[in-house]
């Protein structure tokens, strides 16, 4: 009877153990359940947080911007825009001294940067040549903001390099051929985390041999799907896509187009004008202010810009005929 009674007591044991173990095993799943409901939230309130920065930065820099642009005239010398500069930020020494609203700018753009991806940073102290490459219409260009010349050595390693001032690499997505280096389908180059920070106003240049092999539309430079810098129609029209296409005009026919060329987009507020070897040939009503984010292709890799290319540039500044002249004569050397 008593070894009865002790196996009873055993058994009881047993069962309230099993019950306690299970509720222990069901409060350490609510609390793995809690902390991670905890940690969405933070991650998500966060994100929120970085993205309002990211407003906040984004606006002052076009603000600082749009308020030099109203009090700098297209015909002034170096010296005069420093003076401007000056009388912008109420400082009255010498022209270096302007390079202040530049690294303003710069800094901007950093903190832009570091919200998404603090490798992109580019953290070397550029105003001075920032100030540098804000030449004078007609001066020519200065050193561009990015630049990648196709190299062969590199690209047999899968590689590109960025020699401009900016320092943001780009990375090749696919392959291109060490010599005559084509875009074909899913080949393209991806810009940093933020793209290339161009603004209202902007010079990009390409040399490169014609014509675009496609039948299709061709995508040279874009900031997201339905905004691309420069593209090529399926007809051999050169323009602007913004959602939908705006056309520089028939001058010349990309398809057929045949030979070594240099090939300009300059942008600013009245649209993008295009110069084929220094030589207008038409201007697009309409242009992207947003950052250079993929060249060479559409981001989903199906608008390749079929012909081959031997440089790319892109400069913070929109040129006048005589500098983008000046600049197809040095490029086509």
């Amino acid at each position: 009877m008593f070894a009865r009674i002790v196996a009873l007591f055993a058994l009881c044991a047993a069962i309230t153990l099993a019950a306690s173990e299970a509720r222990v095993e069901r409060i350490l799943a609510d609390l793995d359940e809690a902390v991670n409901a905890a940690q969405e939230e933070r991650d998500e309130t966060v994100a929120k947080a970085n993205e309002r920065l990211r407003g906040k930065f984004e606006d002052e820099r076009q603000d600082a911007l749009k308020s030099l642009r109203r009090l700098i005239r297209s015909s002034d010398t170096i010296s005069e825009q420093a003076a401007v500069h000056r009388a912008i930020l109420g400082i009255d020494r010498s022209d270096e001294d302007a390079v202040a609203f530049f690294t303003t700018l710069k800094t901007l753009d950093r903190e832009l940067a570091a919200l998404d991806d603090p490798q992109d940073v580019d953290t070397s102290d550029a105003g001075v040549d920032l100030l540098a490459a804000k030449k004078a219409p007609g001066e020519g260009p200065g050193q561009p903001l990015w630049s990648v010349r196709f190299e062969p050595e590199l690209l047999k390693a899968g590689k590109v390099r960025n020699l401009g001032r900016s320092g943001i690499e780009p990375t090749l997505e696919g392959s291109l051929q060490a010599h005559n280096p084509t875009f074909t389908r899913n080949t393209l180059l991806k810009v940093g985390h933020n793209g290339i920070p161009i603004g209202a106003e902007w010079t990009l240049a390409l040399v490169g041999t014609f014509p675009i092999n496609s039948r299709r539309w061709a995508t040279l430079a874009q900031w997201n799907g339905n905004q691309q810098h420069v593209a090529i129609s399926n007809t051999g029209e050169i323009g602007v896509l913004q959602k939908e296409f705006f056309s520089a005009g028939q001058t010349v026919n990309f398809q057929e187009l045949s030979g070594r060329h240099c090939l300009v987009a300059v942008a600013n507020q009245s649209g993008t004008a295009f110069y084929l070897d220094g030589r207008h040939i038409g201007t697009a009503a309409a242009m992207i202010p947003r950052a250079i984010t993929t060249i060479g292709n559409n981001a989903g890799g199906k608008m390749p810009w079929q012909a081959p290319v031997e440089l790319i540039m892109v400069f913070d500044q929109a040129y006048d005929a005589e500098a983008v002249r000046g600049l197809a004569q040095q490029l086509l050397r």
